[in-house]
């Protein structure tokens, strides 16, 4: 019975390891009493890093991350920790190449038997080809928004459902002595 269980214990993690991999993420253990980290094995595969060469724990992690993120990211982490709750974040971190990626973070902290927290198990995910299509969404969107501000003509964009305002240019808002987005337009516009 004994070296059924092992079999079929062995073979689901076979399979966990394999969706991991397929789904192109880094699966984590985060001891908090220690700072130790575990790695999935495919940490090489989006930071370029041996498993023995980041073996250094939550200290080499922090290590890792953009100095502008880690304020925000340290802050959002203690929070979660003290609540054992659910963690969900965005931050840059450095590749082994030295180039920093994007990298969505989430995971949950979990109890020991005290219901004190014991650990985070968690997933990384290189989000770095989204954040850059987001940026130069971003981006296209304050060129199109300036480019109708700078229209001395009436434009104003409403819900087709609600009618209420989502954009007015500057020409509108100037006209109308106030920013109408979020009135109804039959009000505003009379």
């Amino acid at each position: 019975l004994i070296s059924r269980s092992e079999s079929v214990l062995k073979d689901l993690i076979y399979k966990y390891d394999l969706i991991v991999e397929a789904s192109g993420q880094v699966v984590y253990e985060y001891i908090v009493s220690t700072g130790e980290i575990t790695w999935g094995r495919s940490i090489n595969t989006i930071l370029g890093y041996q498993p023995d060469e980041i073996a250094g724990g939550f200290e080499q992690w922090m290590e890792f991350l953009h100095p502008d993120d880690l304020p925000g990211i340290m802050k959002s982490l203690a929070e979660a920790e003290k609540t054992c709750s659910y963690w969900d974040e965005r931050y840059r971190m450095r590749h082994k190449d030295g180039h920093y990626l994007w990298i969505r973070d989430r995971g949950f902290f979990l109890p020991d038997n005290t219901q004190s927290v014991y650990c985070q198990v968690g997933m990384l995910e290189d989000i770095t080809t989204l954040k850059q299509s987001e940026d130069a969404m971003d981006f296209e969107r304050r060129q199109l928004l300036s480019i109708f501000d700078s229209i001395n003509q009436v434009i104003y964009v409403t819900d087709t459902s609600t009618y209420d305002i989502l954009f007015a240019n500057k020409h509108l808002r100037d006209q109308l002595g106030k920013n109408p987005i979020g009135k109804f337009c039959y009000k505003e516009l009379q």
